[in-house]
């Protein structure tokens, strides 16, 4: 058996007595302090302190564009951001959270309750907000489905009665393209339209353009409307519809901006979101000019370009075409589906609808245009459908515009058929002062022009002299 190791050396530890400790600290040297020392120490308190107001400086100008939901967007920030900088540390006021497509600002907690005052906006996840329209639409109902097939199928037909091409593109509304966005927010009937959507798409002229723009980065967080590369993801699939394979590789550059959005703007707010802005490069720039239409603020824009092609497009659309141009055609808010649709082609025209339809194309300067067209298109947002396809919405307005091409006979006796009356030259009478008695369909007004469904056999009355009544045969 081995011996039990030694413990080694030890040493016993004794406290010191309070007068051997009052000793030793008598006679500690006082510490004195190198500048060097001084100024790394005030760095190190008050550096972060100095990044913040650095950052919140650089940020001055920009919004959050998607804070959570108890959280609130300021107005606006005061100079250098110092003010707010103090205010945030109050309770109840906190900074955003940085999203990825925004920048952090300072923000409170009135922005859930302004949406909750709202009658239009709800707010969903992650700072997305939905425009009520859209979510709340009723549910398309069978009657109204075959409705809207026949205005379109009119149309088609009336169009290409007249020698051009017709197309109409439908794009999907936002809560479509990102449903896991919507949080509580009820949207089954919005859904469920799309059955309806795709079974217009159906028919040769109409395009679903849920079918290409259908990501997060395609929609805006705070505007009802597709981003930019939505925007861009819905005219190359136009483009490709008209001219298939004409959209090869187009030279693309993008910056980023900074975008206010509509639905923010209806709960009084001017907050912005960083989005990539995709510019198709052209050889040569293109010319713009404008003509007034009878609509205030939505002129007749014409593009000319050295395009690949020299068809001649006349566009109308709604606010996801375009925005209105209340001054200069350059004014038009860049990054929606006209901006890239103007590079394929020598000449595209586009003019806004009014909220009920494409009305505007029976006037001049558009009905000029549509006569000059190659291919008329009409892009609309799902939820405006209801509005813009009851009967007579879309054939009355182009049947306007292009009556001269359709074969029109004067009206001599009974109405021969089932078609449309034009009736032109009331004097100075306005055309809506004119009354119209009888079993008429559908009845547009136009500046001196009043056009009519009618069926064969019914009896029209007119109670003003009329210079032309022209009988249009719809089949």
């Amino acid at each position: 058996m081995s011996p039990a190791p030694s413990p080694g050396p030890t040493a016993a530890l004794h406290p010191p007595s309070p007068q051997a400790a009052a000793e030793r600290k008598s006679q500690r040297r006082p510490r004195i302090w190198s500048l060097t020392s001084l100024v790394a120490l005030l760095a190190f308190v008050f550096a972060p302190f100095a990044f913040t107001l650095v950052g919140i400086a650089e940020d001055r100008g920009q919004t959050t564009a998607a804070a959570p939901d108890t959280l609130d967007f300021l107005a606006d920030e005061s100079p250098a951001g110092v003010a707010d900088w103090f205010e945030s540390k109050v309770p109840g006021r906190e900074l955003a959270v940085e999203f990825e497509r925004s920048t952090t600002r300072v923000v409170d907690n009135r922005y859930a309750q302004a949406v909750a005052d709202s009658p239009r906006v709800h707010l969903g996840l992650d700072g997305y907000l939905f425009l009520n329209d859209a979510t709340s639409v009723a549910c398309v109902s069978p009657d109204q489905q075959a409705e809207w097939a026949e205005e379109i199928a009119a149309a088609t037909k009336i169009v290409e009665a007249s020698g051009r091409r017709f197309l109409m593109a439908i794009a999907p509304d936002r809560a479509i393209v990102i449903p896991d966005k919507l949080g509580e927010i009820q949207n089954d009937c919005q859904a469920a339209n799309t059955a309806v959507i795709k079974y217009l798409a159906l028919a040769p002229a109409v395009l679903d353009l849920g079918t290409v723009v259908n990501q997060e980065g395609h929609v805006s967080q705070l505007d009802t409307h597709w981003s930019p590369l939505g925007a861009l993801e819905g005219a190359k699939e136009i483009v490709n519809t008209i001219t298939p394979g004409l959209w090869a590789t187009p030279p693309i550059s993008s910056t980023e901006i900074d975008r206010t959005g509509d639905l923010d703007g209806l709960i009084g707010y001017r907050n912005t979101e960083r989005l990539e802005l995709p510019v198709i490069e052209t050889p040569t720039p293109l010319t713009l000019t404008t003509e007034d239409t009878g609509i205030p603020g939505r002129p007749l824009v014409t593009a000319n370009s050295e395009a690949v092609t020299d068809l001649n497009l006349l566009v109308i659309h709604d606010s996801f075409g375009t925005y209105i141009a209340e001054d200069d055609p350059s004014a038009y808010r860049s990054g929606l589906a006209v901006d890239y649709l103007r590079p394929w082609y020598s000449t595209v025209a586009n003019v806004r609808m009014a909220a009920e339809g494409i009305g505007v194309a029976g006037d001049d300067p558009t009905a000029e245009a549509a006569r000059s067209a190659d291919v008329i298109t009409v892009l609309m947002a799902q939820r405006t459908l209801a509005t813009r396809l009851e009967t007579g919405q879309l054939r009355m307005p182009l049947i306007s515009a292009l009556v001269d091409d359709l074969d029109p006979i004067p009206l001599v006796g009974p109405i021969p058929g089932s078609g449309a009356l034009v009736i032109d030259g009331f004097g100075e009478r306005k055309s809506a002062d004119v009354g119209i008695t009888g079993p008429v369909g559908a009845r547009a007004d136009f500046a001196d022009r009043i056009v009519l469904l009618v069926a064969s056999g019914a009896e029209i009355t007119i109670d003003s002299p009329a210079v032309s009544v022209r009988f249009v045969a719809l089949g």
